[in-house]
């Protein structure tokens, strides 16, 4: 009994250095995520946000007010872009606005959904109403949410109905989401709100220390690619060379 208690404590301790180990492989993979992960985030942003809004140095301009944005709310960095891609795609300056994407963000704290969908259907639903079309399908995924009441929907369809403009629509659309207002900023001083803003702020730390290091990879990243195609050229040639001998000189060869 105690020498197969010294073999088993033997044992556990092996163990335990292999959960520590483990702990250890996943906290630099999880840091070394941050410091690449994050500038990667940033630069795909960029480049959208340049397409979207027109020259680079706007997009870096919205990128930077959205990572502010960010640092004080319950939302994860990646979603806020996604959910400011939409607003701009749908509604352009007018639409992707901080206080329309505050908005969102009050309507996603209080449906506890994502930043992204609530956005991309308030998006669509903002780009119907102005353009005149039917957005039934958008008013009904907001009610899905329990975002929009009966009546509030069947408010807005009587102004449609009776003509009103799309201006006249939209407010009245927002006026009935203002109950919302304040809804992320409460939910942000939670514990999984205060959790969100300090991975952001972690991960944005780790983005700008990774900066130079992302700049040296991303550099190294052609010629690497560069020469596996030169390589694959090679072995390619090589092998057509090899399938044209004869099977018998072949064979001597290998011989």
């Amino acid at each position: 009994v105690s020498g197969f208690g010294g073999i088993l404590k033997n044992a556990l301790g092996v163990a335990a250095g292999f959960g520590i180990f483990n702990l250890a492989q996943q906290a630099i993979s999880s840091f070394s995520g941050s410091l690449i992960g994050m500038n990667v985030t940033l630069e795909t942003a960029s480049i959208q946000f340049e397409v979207l809004l027109g020259s680079a140095e706007a997009a870096q301009e919205r990128v930077a007010e959205l990572s502010e944005f960010a640092a004080a709310t319950p939302f994860e960095f990646p979603e806020i872009l996604a959910a400011s891609r939409s607003l701009q795609t749908f509604g352009g300056d007018v639409l992707a606005t901080g206080k329309n994407l505050t908005m969102v963000g009050d309507m996603a704290s209080a449906a506890n959904k994502s930043f992204g969908e609530v956005a991309m259907w308030v998006g669509r639903a903002y780009d119907a109403i102005q353009s005149g079309r039917p957005w039934g399908e958008a008013a009904m995924r907001l009610q899905e949410m329990a975002l929009m009441s009966g009546a509030t929907r069947a408010e807005l369809e009587r102004l449609t109905a009776s003509g009103a403009s799309g201006s006249e629509i939209w407010d009245a659309f927002t006026k009935s989401m203002s109950k919302y207002s304040g809804m992320m900023e409460k939910q942000a001083q939670t514990f999984s709100g205060l959790m969100s803003t300090l991975s952001d702020t972690i991960n944005m730390t780790l983005g700008k220390l990774g900066a130079p290091l992302f700049r040296i990879i991303k550099s190294g990243l052609q010629p690497v690619i560069n020469l596996i195609g030169d390589t694959e050229k090679a072995v390619a040639a090589l092998m057509k060379t090899l399938s044209s001998l004869p099977d018998g000189l072949l064979a001597g060869a290998l011989g």
